[in-house]
C-alpha cells in the first residue's frame, strides 16, 4: 500500500482548508492451489492437435474488462443445524476437528469450517462422534444378491431412482431451505438413485464446480448430498486474459492418460485411438478454486466440450497476479 498526501494549499494568512491521505492498493496475488485446468483423458488424434484438443470455435483474442473474485464464507456453529434442518435430519450437531457432525441412523452429515458440507453413509458408526474425520466419506453399495437354481450367485440390477419430475419435486423444498431455490436443475436417472444437480449463476455468470447435489432413491429418500453454505461476497477485481490466451495455457496443462486400453475395433494390435476433445465455444464465467485453504470463485473461461455437460475450465486471471503457494503445488 502506497500512501499519497493530498493537501489543498492555502494562501498566506489563511488556514489549511483540506488535507487528507489517499491510498493506492496493490492487488494481492492469488495463491491458487488448483489453478490449472482439470486433467482430461485425451491424446493425439487425427484432426486434433498434439494433446488431443480440437477447436471448433473462434476464440476472442481481446482481454475482457477486470472482474472480481468472490469469497465463500466460513461455516459457523449456526450453519450446521441449518443445513441439517434443510435436509430433514433430526439431532444436534457435534463439534469435531474442522467442523460439525450430525449422525442420523446409518447416515452422517458433515459441515466443514471451509463452508462445504456433505451427507452420506457413515463409514464408522461405532467410532465416538467426537473422533470423526471430516476427510472420510463412504461409497454406498447398491443392489441385492439372488441365488439361481443351480446354486450360482446372480446380482439382480437395482431398481432405478425416481423419475425426473418426482426428483425435481423432492429437491424443491430442500433447495429452497438451503437458499438454492432459484437454481437451474439437471436431473440424471440411474439405479439405484436419481441425481439432481443444482447450479446457480453469480453476477450474471455461470459458475463451474459450485453446485448443490442431491441423490434420491426409489422411495424418495435422500441418500447422498453435497453443497456449500452461505452467499459469496464480492472481492477485488483482477485483470484478465483473453479466451485465446487461456486456451494456449490449457494446452500446456499435463494431461492424464487412460489406465485401461480399449481394444481396437478393427482387430489390429494396440489400443483404440482416443477421440479428440472437441471444444465448440468459450464463455467467461466463474470457477471454484482455493486461495491456499480459502475457497473462492475466480473469473474463468469455460470451454464448452462437445458431448459433455461439464465445461473445461481455465482460470482467466492474468498470470501476473497468480502466485504459487509455498508448497509449490500451484502451477505458475
Amino acid at each position: 500500500m502506497k500512501p499519497l498526501l493530498a493537501c489543498a494549499a492555502a494562501s498566506l494568512g489563511m488556514v489549511l482548508t483540506a488535507c487528507g491521505t489517499q491510498t493506492e492498493d496493490a492487488l494481492a496475488p492469488l495463491q491458487l492451489t488448483d489453478a490449472g485446468a482439470p486433467a482430461q483423458i485425451a491424446a493425439a488424434a487425427p484432426g486434433g492437435d498434439a494433446n488431443g484438443f480440437e477447436l471448433h470455435a473462434t476464440l476472442p483474442s481481446a482481454a475482457p474488462a477486470d472482474a472480481p473474485v468472490w469469497r465463500l464464507p466460513h461455516a459457523s456453529s449456526a450453519d450446521a443445524p441449518q443445513v441439517a434442518g434443510a435436509l430433514g435430519i433430526p439431532g444436534r450437531p457435534t463439534a469435531v476437528d474442522g467442523g460439525w457432525v450430525t449422525r442420523y441412523g446409518a447416515q452422517r452429515l458433515a459441515v466443514r469450517r471451509d463452508g462445504s458440507w456433505s451427507y452420506g453413509l457413515d463409514c464408522s458408526p461405532n467410532t465416538p462422534v467426537q473422533q470423526e474425520s471430516l476427510d472420510v466419506m463412504c461409497a454406498s453399495a447398491s443392489g441385492g444378491v439372488a441365488v439361481s437354481p443351480d446354486g450360482g450367485v446372480v446380482m439382480p440390477p437395482p431398481s432405478p431412482g425416481p423419475s425426473a419430475t418426482q426428483a425435481r419435486a423432492l429437491a424443491a423444498p430442500v433447495l429452497s431451505r438451503l437458499g438454492w431455490g432459484d437454481a437451474s436443475l439437471d436431473v440424471a436417472i440411474s439405479a439405484p438413485t436419481t441425481n439432481v444437480i443444482a447450479r446457480k449463476n453469480l453476477d450474471g455468470h455461470a459458475v463451474a464446480g459450485w453446485p448443490t447435489t442431491l441423490d434420491f432413491d426409489k422411495d424418495g429418500k435422500l441418500t447422498d448430498a453435497n453443497g456449500w453454505i452461505g452467499a459469496p461476497t464480492r472481492g477485488r477485481a483482477y485483470p484478465l486474459i483473453s479466451a485465446s490466451n487461456a486456451y494456449k495455457r490449457l494446452l500446456a496443462v499435463p494431461r492424464a492418460m487412460p489406465e485401461i486400453c480399449q481394444m481396437r475395433k478393427d482387430g489390429k494390435p494396440g489400443c483404440e485411438p482416443i477421440p479428440p476433445t472437441v471444444i465448440t465455444a468459450a464463455t467467461l464465467g466463474l470457477a471454484l478454486r482455493h486461495d491456499l485453504d480459502r475457497p473462492l470463485l475466480v473469473p474463468a473461461w469455460l470451454f464448452t466440450v462437445q458431448g459433455s455437460s461439464e465445461p473445461l475450465v481455465a482460470v482467466a486471471v492474468d498470470p501476473r497476479y497468480l502466485k504459487p503457494p509455498a508448497s509449490g503445488t500451484a502451477p505458475k
